[in-house]
């Protein structure tokens, strides 16, 4: 919107008057003749308060564009318009804004406005609301829309602000209104231009196209006016009255209504019935459209006295054309007559997915068709409306259908309507099959159903448990292994599947009752009462079952040694005592149902452990006892009788009196005549201090040459390790002969615990799952760096294969077999489809050679199941995992 000049603070202060006198002057320099408020024309004619006609005596001036070329550009604009008249206007305005800025037209708002346009253009009034109402004004009219929806609206100021015209130019603003659909809207483009204000320009018109002022509605638009501006009344016929915004905004409606002619176009059916939703087109020099409402009218307003060509498309009926001269007064009347299009209806019988033939279609109060071998029946020249088609055939029951004929249009009607029957047979169906099992046992039953033969190709099976939706077999036949006791009733439903609908239709049904008890067993555990710490014990369990079934279940065994779980799955387990003391071994046994498994009884056995035999062993030395001076005794130690690893031993030798060497050999110089007197030690590594298991003497006698040594003394000395008679002292070991005092740094082992001579992954191992599923005993061959065995699992074995590198063991575990895939996924359909599948698992190796940590991979899978065909997505396997089955702790004990 415009403002006011904004007026100095030393203007206010008593300048304001010089200031004003200046603008006179400048006035009367440009037009001399200026009549006064009262001396105006009709108050009215806002054109005299915007703009004078000044005669053109330069040459040189800019001509403004005239009221015919933007009709002009009106007309220019019409084809690339949208056709939404609201769209349209917008449209219209906004080109009209981007051309003015072309002209270089600014927003004339001010008396420094008046005075820059009359320099210009030599029309003081050009950029004013006057110039630009009348603009585009021309500019809609050229585009097309009717004149009777077109109209100005002029806001006043009241009181002493209306004879402010010598200051204030803007004492009335004009703005343009087009009509659309019963709402006034304004597009204000001197407002939106002097929303910028400057000292002779007052902004521009850019970016009108995105401006609140262009389609405002112009109630909107007058209470803006009235508040931010002062315009306290509005005219909309350029002053003659003037009138509150309501009043006004009420006067353009009426205007347009009055202006603007219409016509109705009544469409009616060959029976007098009106048509709705039926399109009406009116073509001319100007294009119109409508539909008709439920009365069978379309109105359409605009309408010039022309010749026409009415064009009528509906639904269900034919196309209308016809040429007329329509001169429309207020409310006339045209009406348009349908003719409807006539189909065919196409009766489609079956049961299940097979064609039935002889079937007697009645449709309405047509004579009756019959179906032919396609199982078709068809009839022609079927006007649009509602029908009831039925459907009887013997053996079969009757079924009716409604439909509603109604085609779109001539083409559509070319394709026969379809009506699809699925006659439901008349069929008994039995179950037979057992009435009485235990719980394990898998129970069988078979339908028995009584159907003519055309149709049991057709047949579907869906067996259910009473009360559970969940459909269990899709066969003749039901197999299901019962996990718990109890009476089940079994049901069956017999059905075929419409392929056109996609839908089911159910033929018979039945049902089947069963009593099913418990198992029950004795379980008997069987080993050896007795043992001592580091001896294997083996302990055996037996199952006998009490019930009366010739169905022997599965079962798996769990083991513990004082309720800590060790072993594997089998019926036979060995342990090796490691503590002495009391120890209650249990089994329990479980029995796999359903893919399940569950408790079915245990048994105890009690073992009593002794203590371990204490580490013992013997020692010997050889060599000589006498050499002569300049000769060597080498002497070795050899160990017999004892139950130590060789890896937990080692030696010590003392010569006269002081700890040399830790080796078994050791070598003794002949420097001079004397005696070493030695002792050989047999030591076991231990922790905190090594234990000495035996020590034996032995002495060498050193004689000058040629005294040779003495045999006897030899022999002598070996008995009782005394010097030889007549020797010198004892001997000194030469200082290169340092003995080594160090003792051995070995691991440290517990009075129950000896190191193996060599860690080797061969032989069984019970491996324990944290989850308890992959539980079991692996029998392992190490060759190198290579591992192989196999898994025992309660539905069988399974190969492994795997590797040592450093301290760590990888194997694999290849499920081959859908049943030993099966007691993991409890599903045989899903066991079968996966076929193959692997996990992995890895170890640390220890400090303990009989237990093995690790880390277990479980396999994981991905299907779709249709009910009828699973298929595999996709394998997590071989150590690849997933979140939902992620890695856990995995143990291998001896």
């Amino acid at each position: 919107m415009y403002r006011y000049l904004p007026w100095k603070n030393n203007l206010m202060n008593g300048k304001c008057c010089l200031l004003i006198m200046l603008f006179l002057v400048l006035i009367a320099l440009i037009n001399p003749v200026v009549p006064s408020h009262a001396d105006r024309p009709l108050p009215s004619d806002i054109r005299k308060d915007h703009g004078y006609p000044v005669p053109d005596t330069q040459s040189n001036k800019v001509q403004a564009p005239s009221a015919d070329y933007w009709k002009k550009l009106g007309e220019q604009l019409k084809s690339n318009a949208p056709s939404d008249e609201l769209a349209k206007a917008k449209y219209i305005a906004s080109e009209v804004a981007k051309e003015l800025d072309k002209k270089g037209i600014t927003p004339n708002t001010s008396i420094f406005g008046r005075m820059d346009a009359a320099v210009k253009y030599d029309k003081i009034g050009t950029g004013t609301c006057v110039y630009l109402n009348d603009a585009l004004t021309e500019t809609l009219k050229g585009a097309g829309f009717d004149n009777g929806q077109i109209h100005s609206v002029v806001g006043y100021k009241e009181g002493w602000r209306s004879y402010m015209g010598l200051v204030d130019v803007n004492v009335n603003h004009v703005a343009p209104v087009v009509v659309i659909d019963g709402v006034p809207y304004s597009f204000d483009l001197w407002t939106h231009g002097g929303s910028t204000q400057g000292w002779v320009s007052s902004g521009s018109f850019k970016d009108f196209e995105n401006s609140a002022w262009n389609g405002i509605k112009t109630e909107s638009w007058g209470t803006l006016m009235r508040q931010y501006q002062g315009y306290t009344t509005f005219s909309t016929d350029e002053g003659l009255t003037t009138k509150g915004l309501d009043d006004a905004h009420k006067d353009l409606i009426d205007k347009t209504k009055a202006n603007l002619k219409a016509i109705k176009i009544e469409v009616k059916d060959s029976s007098g019935k009106p048509v709705s939703g039926a399109h009406v087109t009116l073509t001319a020099e100007t294009r119109y459209s409508g539909t008709t409402d439920t009365d069978g009218i379309a109105s359409i307003k605009g309408i010039k006295p022309a010749k026409y060509s009415i064009h009528v498309a509906a639904e269900g009926f034919r196309k209308f054309t016809e040429d007329t001269e329509l001169k429309p007064m207020r409310e006339d009347t045209h009406t348009v007559t349908l003719d409807p299009i006539q189909s065919i209806v196409l009766a489609r019988v079956k049961s299940g997915s097979i064609p039935v033939a002889d079937v007697k279609v009645r449709m309405s109060s047509r004579s009756p068709e019959n179906t032919d071998e396609s199982g078709e029946a068809r009839f022609n020249e079927v006007l649009p409306g509602s029908y009831t088609l039925t459907a009887e055939a013997s053996g079969f029951a009757e079924e009716s259908k409604k439909i509603t004929v109604k085609p779109k249009d001539e083409e559509s009607a070319k394709a026969p309507v379809a009506v699809d029957f699925n006659l439901k047979p008349r069929v008994s169906v039995k179950i037979a099959g057992t009435a009485q099992a235990f719980v394990g046992d898998t129970v069988e039953l078979e339908a028995e159903v009584d159907v003519v033969d055309s149709i049991r190709p057709a047949l579907k099976y869906a067996w259910r448990l009473a009360g559970d939706e969940q459909v269990l077999g899709a066969a003749t036949s039901f197999k299901k292994a019962v996990a718990h006791a109890g009476t089940y009733i079994v049901s069956l439903v017999v059905y075929v599947e419409r392929r056109d609908t996609k839908s089911t239709v159910r033929l018979g049904e039945a049902t089947h009752k069963m009593v099913v008890e418990d198992r029950k067993i004795t379980v008997s555990l069987s080993g050896p009462d007795e043992a001592k710490v580091g001896q294997e014990a083996t302990f055996r369990a037996k199952v006998k079952s009490l019930s009366k079934s010739d169905k022997e279940p599965e079962y798996g065994f769990v083991w513990s040694v004082n309720d800590n779980k060790f072993g594997g799955n089998s019926e036979t387990q060995s342990m090796k005592a490691t503590n002495q003391g009391r120890h209650v071994i249990r089994v329990v046994v479980w029995q796999a149902i359903s893919g399940k498994w569950q408790r079915a009884g245990d048994a105890t056995h009690v073992l009593t452990v002794a203590g371990p035999e204490p580490a013992r062993g013997s020692i010997s030395v050889s060599g000589v006892h006498s050499i002569e001076v300049g000769e060597k005794a080498d002497l070795a130690v050899s160990v017999s009788d004892t139950n130590v690893p060789s890896s937990a031993l080692f030696y010590s030798w003392i010569v006269n009196g002081k700890r040399f060497n830790y080796v078994n050999s050791i070598t003794l110089p002949g420097t001079s005549p004397g005696t070493y007197h030695v002792v050989a030690e047999l030591w076991m590594k231990y922790q905190p201090n090594s234990v000495r298991l035996a020590q034996t003497s032995h002495n060498v006698t050193v004689v000058k040459k040629g005294e040779g040594s003495d045999g006897v003394g030899n022999v002598i000395s070996s008995i009782f390790g005394n010097e030889k008679p007549g020797a010198t002292g004892p001997l000194t070991i030469p200082p290169q002969q340092k003995p080594d005092v160090k003792p051995p740094v070995g691991r440290s082992y517990t009075s129950q615990q000896l190191p193996a001579d060599k860690f080797t992954l061969s032989g069984t191992w019970n491996a324990t799952d944290i989850k308890g599923r992959f539980n079991g005993k692996i029998n392992l061959s190490q060759s190198g760096s290579s591992v192989s065995g196999s898994f025992q699992t309660p539905a069988g074995s399974i190969p492994v294969s795997g590797s040592i590198s450093g301290d760590t063991v990888s194997v694999i575990l290849t499920f081959g077999n859908p049943t030993i895939i099966n007691q993991y996924m409890q599903d045989m359909r899903v066991s079968q489809a996966i076929g193959s599948i692997t996990a992995k698992a890895t170890f640390r190796i220890g400090s303990s050679p009989n237990e093995l940590q690790g880390t277990l991979y479980p396999w994981h899978v991905q299907w779709n199941d249709d009910g009828k065909t699973i298929t595999i997505k996709q394998k997590w396997q071989g150590g690849s995992t997933f979140s939902g089955n992620p890695p856990r702790s995995f143990t291998l004990r001896r």
